[in-house]
C-alpha cells in the first residue's frame, strides 16, 4: 500500500510538472526545508481553514510529507531558506483549492487530491493568488 501511494505521488508530480509548472523539475526545492524531525510539527501548523474534512489529520500529514519528498531533492547547499513561509503558503494553497470542489467529489477523495496538489504548488514555488486558476484547473482535471 505504501508503494502504491508513493507511485501516485510521483505520477501526480510528473503530471503537474508537465501541465502546470515545467520548471519544477529543473529547479527542485531542497528537502532540508522540512527535516524529518520537523515535518510533523511544521505540517501541523498548516491552517486548514473552514474545510470540512473527510480525512483524518494524520492521513493528510502523510500525504503532505510523501508529496513533498517526491517533489524535492536532498541538497547540501541550497538557496531555499524559509520553511515557515512554506507552511503559510501551503495553508493558503490548501484553503484556496479546497473551495473549488464543484464536481461533487466525496470529501475523502477531494481532500487527498487537494493535499497532493497544494504541496505540488508549494514545491513548484507557485503563487496562491496569481497561479490559482491554472492549479485549480489541473485539480479538477485529475
Amino acid at each position: 500500500k505504501q508503494y502504491q501511494s508513493q507511485y501516485v505521488a510521483l505520477l501526480w508530480r510528473d503530471f503537474f510538472a508537465t501541465e502546470v509548472a515545467p520548471k519544477m523539475l529543473e529547479t527542485p526545492m531542497s528537502r532540508s526545508l522540512f527535516m524529518d524531525s520537523k515535518i510533523k510539527t511544521d505540517f501541523k501548523l498548516v491552517d486548514l481553514g473552514m474545510a470540512k474534512l473527510g480525512l483524518e489529520l494524520e492521513s493528510m500529514l502523510g500525504i503532505f510529507k510523501e508529496t513533498f519528498e517526491a517533489s524535492s531533492v536532498e541538497l547540501s547547499n541550497s538557496t531555499d531558506t524559509d520553511g515557515s513561509s512554506m507552511v503559510d503558503t501551503l495553508s493558503r494553497w490548501f484553503e484556496a483549492l479546497h473551495k473549488t470542489n464543484t464536481g461533487g467529489l466525496g470529501h475523502e477523495h477531494w481532500d487527498r487530491a487537494v493535499c497532493r496538489t497544494a504541496m505540488l504548488a508549494v514545491a513548484a514555488r507557485l503563487d496562491p493568488v496569481k497561479d490559482l486558476n491554472g492549479v485549480a484547473q489541473f485539480l479538477r482535471k485529475h
